[in-house]
């Protein structure tokens, strides 16, 4: 870090303007990595959000970041929102306005959108969608109107997780349905999918709210297996409901539960490793795990229910970031919904309560400093000169609150004031 020493001029104009610089070079200053918190930007319903709960976040072809929320389908510019909902007398908006709870942009630059009642293809041309529905007479139609999860395997194959089956998408217009089997045989285990994944081997992994799936095609035919939660084997997954499945970039398998955290599985022995939240620093900030996704630098971005829980798969290493209420750059709500990185590598995070945060790595970082009533703080949050010592320490004045001493070593301030007595024995004004 940098440090500036000056020596006052006369001229009111220079003093002004070389104050605003400091407070800006100085006072406020990147420190972010120390304490190993990351800095969030926050888009809120004040920005332009329709609603403050994020289900899902995608970034389209054009750059455009798309923001699925519990009333709305929002479309962020850098600057400003548009708002897509459903009009009950216009078949070519939504299908729904309620629980974007998918978005995905495919390969073609496609963008997928499942609602609450149906799966809809944005249509940039006419700004407009193209609906998908069931159909109870038509078995080629979509198996459920609810959609929970959209993906796009290796060869360009669209599936939907719903409540009432497993989907994939034939010649853009038709799906090939796996609906559930009763018993603990082979096939969909359960109606409600929630997360769908193909790893590096190219096995398919459907996470139901009853059971993990592995599914191989091969030779046209569909091969199974099913994996349970067994209380006398503490090798088997840690829970049957499962929420998203990912792979990291050594070719690990990383599976979240709703109630029993992370689990890691080993392919050559069948066994499950699990990792909970304790009382320790090191672990997982909530055993309620939403999304995992996996960052361009290996890392895992685990959204919980209390905050997020990035970990080093290496170094077997937690890193939580949780909401500060005297940080006004950290998460401003804890329960996280989803995570998504984007072209540029900035990480957008969708709250239930809070809307979309976002950290941007390459953006520069700072650290604000405020009066604290409880506290040793500032004496006032309207600082009107600061200057620094041969120490490197700073004195601020405020407007009305006296003065402040800055120690930097320990971090601490120290306020001086008038005691109304001509001066005598402090400052002689608080202005």
């Amino acid at each position: 870090m940098k440090y500036f020493s000056f020596k006052p001029k006369k001229n009111k104009f220079y003093q002004k303007i070389l104050t605003i610089y400091l407070l800006v070079t100085v006072f406020y200053y990147p420190s972010f990595a120390q304490k190993n918190q990351i800095p969030f930007d926050h888009l809120t319903v004040e920005s332009g959000l329709s609603q403050s709960r994020i289900f899902s976040i995608a970034q389209d072809s054009m750059g455009f970041m798309w923001f699925g929320t519990k009333d709305g389908l929002n479309r962020y510019d850098s600057h400003q929102f548009e708002v897509f909902r459903n009009n009950a007398n216009d078949s070519t908006t939504l299908s729904s306005s309620q629980n974007i709870n998918a978005l995905l942009t495919d390969s073609k630059g496609n963008l997928w959108v499942g609602t609450q009642e149906g799966l809809n293809k944005y249509l940039p041309e006419t700004n407009s969608f193209k609906r998908f529905l069931n159909h109870p007479k038509q078995n080629n139609s979509l198996s459920n109107n609810t959609i929970r999860c959209i993906y796009e395997d290796r060869e360009g194959n669209i599936w939907i997780g719903t409540e009432n089956g497993l989907n994939k998408l034939i010649n853009g217009e038709n799906f090939e349905r796996f609906f559930y089997k009763t018993g603990n045989g082979n096939g969909i285990i359960n109606t409600i999918v929630k997360a769908i994944y193909q790893d590096s081997k190219n096995t398919i992994w459907v996470g139901t709210q009853n059971g993990l799936i592995s599914l191989i095609q091969k030779n046209n035919k569909n091969i199974f297996k099913a994996y349970y939660h067994n209380s006398a084997d503490k090798n088997s997954v840690a829970s049957n409901d499962i929420t998203t499945i990912t792979e990291d970039l050594n070719h690990n398998l990383w599976i979240g539960t709703h109630f029993n955290g992370v689990d890691l599985f080993d392919r050559l022995t069948n066994q499950f490793k699990h990792l909970t939240s304790n009382a320790t620093q090191n672990s997982l900030s909530s055993d309620v795990i939403r999304k995992i996704l996996i960052d361009r630098n290996g890392l895992l971005w685990i959204a919980t229910l209390n905050g997020i829980s990035i970990y080093d798969p290496v170094n077997q290493k937690f890193n939580n970031q949780i909401h500060d209420p005297e940080n006004s750059f950290s998460l401003n709500q804890n329960s996280i919904y989803t995570i998504f990185q984007d072209a540029s590598g900035s990480m957008w995070v969708g709250t239930f309560f809070g809307g979309v945060n976002v950290y941007h790595p390459n953006a520069v970082q700072f650290e604000v400093y405020k009066h604290y009533s409880y506290k040793k703080s500032l004496s006032s949050n309207i600082i009107s000169a600061i200057v620094e010592d041969g120490d490197h320490n700073l004195w601020i004045g405020t407007e009305a609150e006296g003065l402040n001493y800055y120690d930097r070593k320990t971090g601490v301030f120290k306020n001086f004031k008038s005691n109304g007595n001509d001066g005598r024995n402090s400052i002689k004004s608080n202005l």
